[in-house]
């Protein structure tokens, strides 16, 4: 662990050889594997043993990080920690990396970061460091799009997060094309659906924005920059619509993303997809 290179806010936090500010994460005290919990939502009815299981989510993941820094450079250190916007798609947030190689960075809130001692005769400084993983997981850190065409009547798409292991809810999904009626489900059930009010219009599609639940009608060569409000022709399953991992037990290593696309309509219809996918460990 004190040999691995980590990038917070574009800054090496690894060996204190591997910077110029002589940071070094140490192994005691250090926690940056995360993991999976879950608030159970639970309903008791008078007369019911036991209780109605209502659907429960995942919460944050916390991350702790023992930093060790020579006293002159604390100052410096609990300004990167406290940095916020270094990537400008959360600009609330900072950013954690492995290296700046691996591609997937997970986006924390800081909780705190305290300095173990504070002495004059003290040359080094332990600081440890909360951090607070809104999203649950760790997400790429570029996006990627993915475009399909739909030529058929149920149509599956598979081509979607190849490897992912957390749902993604904030993509961006853009219908293009004549579809009238089209409902678009994922392996776990939530769906996203237009209604008999949407109305076709060329040169223009229907752009659903999962980071808010809005939807927008855009042009075909601006997908993803809105013209005009469509949440009247959008309707979305209880929760809101994601994109989750099918999980196949035999191969549970294999995991993408799986949409069945419905549409009686087929005049130029094409799916795309932008996405960071998730990920349960780094």
């Amino acid at each position: 662990m004190v040999d691995t290179n980590y990038t917070i806010n574009g800054v090496s936090m690894g060996r204190g050889s591997m910077n110029s500010m002589g940071w070094a994460i140490m192994r005691a005290g250090t926690s940056q594997l995360g993991g999976i919990t879950k608030d159970i939502n639970r309903i008791s009815v008078p007369g019911y043993d036991g209780y109605f299981q209502a659907p429960s989510n995942r919460t944050e993941q916390v991350l702790v990080f023992n930093i060790l820094t020579p006293r002159e450079n604390l100052e410096a250190l609990m300004a990167v920690l406290a940095h916020v916007g270094y990537d400008a798609a959360f600009p609330t947030l900072g950013r954690i990396e492995v290296s700046v190689a691996s591609g997937k960075a997970a986006y924390y809130e800081l909780v705190s970061a305290i300095p173990a001692s504070d002495q004059p005769s003290d040359k080094y400084v332990s600081v440890t460091a909360t951090l607070n993983i809104p999203y649950g997981g760790w997400r790429d850190v570029a996006t990627t799009e993915t475009t399909q065409s739909i030529t058929t009547n149920p149509q599956v798409v598979t081509a979607i997060g190849a490897g992912v292991s957390l749902p993604i809810r904030d993509m961006d999904v853009f219908i293009q094309g004549d579809v009238g009626t089209m409902q678009i489900t994922d392996s776990a059930g939530s769906w996203l659906k237009t209604t008999t009010t949407y109305v076709y219009a060329s040169g223009y599609g229907l752009f659903y924005q999962g980071s808010t639940g809005r939807a927008f009608k855009a042009a075909n060569g601006t997908p993803y920059t809105p013209v005009a409000d469509l949440g009247f022709a959008v309707d979305v399953s209880g929760g809101g619509f994601k994109m989750t991992p099918k999980f196949n037990p035999a191969t549970p290593n294999t995991r993408s993303v799986e949409l069945t696309v419905l549409s009686l309509l087929l005049s130029g219809v094409s799916l795309k997809v932008r996405w960071r996918g998730g990920y349960v460990l780094k």
